[in-house]
C-alpha cells in the first residue's frame, strides 16, 4: 500500500518550532510525515520525543540531522565519534516516535566521495547503530565530485 508523506522539512525553516506540526497536520491531507531532525533539537531531546508521542502523529521515517554525513566524509576518530553519538541520539528519537526507517545523508558537499572509503566504512557502523535499534537504515543519495562512474 503507498502512503503519502509530508516532509515536516517542508513545513518548517531550519530549527523550526516542531510544536507547530499538530496543528499544521490538521490543514493537510496525507498519511503521515518524515520528521527532519535539526541541530538545534539536540538540546531539547526528551521534550521533541514527548511531544510526538503525546500527539501521536504518524512519523514513519526520520531524516538525520545532516552534519553526521560530513562528518563521516571528513574522517578523522573525533569526527567519526560525534558523527556516531549524534547518529544514536537520531536513532533514539526515531524509535521513540515509532518510526521504522531512518534517513542518513552520507554525503556532504565539499567531501562528498573524495573520501569515498570513509562513507563506506561509516555506512556499516551506522547500519549496525540502527539495526540496534530496529531501524531500517536508508541512505540518501552521495553525489560524485571526484569521480565519474559511468565513464569506468
Amino acid at each position: 500500500m503507498i502512503k503519502i508523506l509530508c516532509s515536516t522539512g517542508a513545513l518548517l525553516k531550519y530549527g523550526g518550532d516542531y510544536r507547530t506540526l499538530e496543528p499544521l497536520s490538521k490543514q493537510l491531507v496525507c498519511d503521515g510525515y518524515e520528521f527532519m531532525m535539526d541541530c538545534p533539537y539536540y538540546k531539547e531531546v526528551e521534550a521533541l520525543k514527548r511531544y510526538f508521542q503525546e500527539t501521536k502523529m504518524y512519523i514513519p521515517v526520520v531524516h538525520c540531522e545532516k552534519s553526521i554525513g560530513e562528518n563521516i566524509s571528513k574522517g578523522g576518530q573525533q569526527e567519526w565519534r560525534d558523527a556516531y553519538e549524534k547518529f544514536e541520539i537520531n536513532c533514539d528519537i526515531a524509535q521513540s516516535i515509532g518510526a521504522e526507517k531512518i534517513v542518513i545523508h552520507l554525503w556532504d558537499g565539499r567531501t562528498s566521495d573524495s573520501n569515498f572509503q570513509n562513507n563506506l566504512t561509516g555506512y556499516y557502523h551506522l547500519k549496525e547503530i540502527s539495526q540496534r535499534y530496529g531501524l531500517d537504515i536508508l541512505v540518501e543519495n552521495v553525489v560524485c565530485y571526484v569521480e565519474n562512474p559511468t565513464m569506468k
